[in-house]
């Protein structure tokens, strides 16, 4: 399967909540970019490409969180592809903060921002 990557994901083990029709279902983050992020859920149960779901990634116990909401986009297993549509201003925050320190340059991030604010 050929991949198609526009922005740069990093590495960050994280826990993650995943609210879908009014369910929580627990999983852990593999990686995150701008635009989405890669989690294993550890009981998908209702959790379907095209479903759309609320997730909540903390990224230090639970006192700092990224909250988005996200399309299912595309799973293999229990690995699922979220595809961010809508984050708050704190979330995308600590997000690019994130980035920032995991990718080491501020300018690769910007440049990711500013691609986002013209196509959208």
């Amino acid at each position: 399967m050929s991949e198609k990557r526009y922005f740069k994901r990093v590495n960050f083990p994280a826990e993650v909540q995943v609210i879908c029709n009014e369910n929580i279902l627990q999983g852990d983050l593999f990686d995150i970019s701008l635009k989405g992020a890669l989690i294993r859920i550890h009981e998908p149960g209702i959790l379907q490409v095209g479903r759309q779901a609320t997730l909540r990634i903390y990224l230090s116990s639970t006192a700092i969180s990224i909250t988005a909401e996200a399309d299912v986009v595309h799973q293999r297993g229990d690995d699922f592809g979220f595809r961010f549509f809508k984050i708050d201003a704190e979330s995308i925050g600590h997000l690019r903060r994130l980035l920032e320190l995991n990718l080491g340059s501020s300018e690769a991030v910007n440049s990711e921002l500013e691609f986002i604010l013209k196509k959208g």
